[in-house]
């Protein structure tokens, strides 16, 4: 009625086909590579094998070898300060939108009564990387949050160990 095409986003497949058996030859579908979100087992994650995780392989030797002081501990209530700490440091030098932040505190402090889950990174007693996750469904999980600050190779570690938790 306004002459303005409709646009239908995050739609899956099986949808895409419902679609267009109801409404044949009105839409197009076109797959918006830029806003993919990335998806993982979480086996790769923890094991890296292949060729295609060569990159953050290297990355977790080089924080490893730099970094021999270092621990994962899962978030729990005796270090979710730790968590935002990092979180909070992370906003701080990239001077970025703090609803972001908002939303990290809320987690916390909600940490067990939402069914989140996570981890964080220390090297030498410090935190220096923190990730929060939530499960989708019963077989897949949503890395919600993931900082990491001050140590090369931070990022890669608390993804890896985070997936082998």
């Amino acid at each position: 009625e306004r002459g303005v095409k409709p646009l239908i986003g995050m739609m899956n497949k099986t949808n895409a086909e419902i679609l267009s058996h109801l409404y044949p030859d009105m839409f197009e579908f076109t797959e918006d590579g830029e806003s993919a979100d990335y998806i993982y087992s979480r086996e790769n994650l923890a094991l890296l094998p292949g060729k295609k995780f060569h990159a953050k392989r290297n990355h977790i030797s080089k924080f490893k070898r730099n970094n021999e002081d270092y621990c994962y501990k899962p978030i729990d209530a005796t270090n979710k300060e730790d968590a935002y700490f990092v979180a909070h440091k992370w906003h701080m030098q990239n001077d970025s939108d703090k609803s972001e932040l908002h939303a990290i505190r809320e987690a916390l402090d909600n940490f067990e009564e939402i069914g989140m889950f996570g981890g964080v990174l220390y090297v030498n007693n410090r935190p220096v990387a923190m990730t929060i996750g939530s499960k989708i469904n019963s077989s897949v999980c949503d890395v919600n949050f993931e900082k990491a600050v001050d140590v090369d190779g931070a990022y890669a570690v608390i993804n890896n160990e985070f997936a082998k938790a």
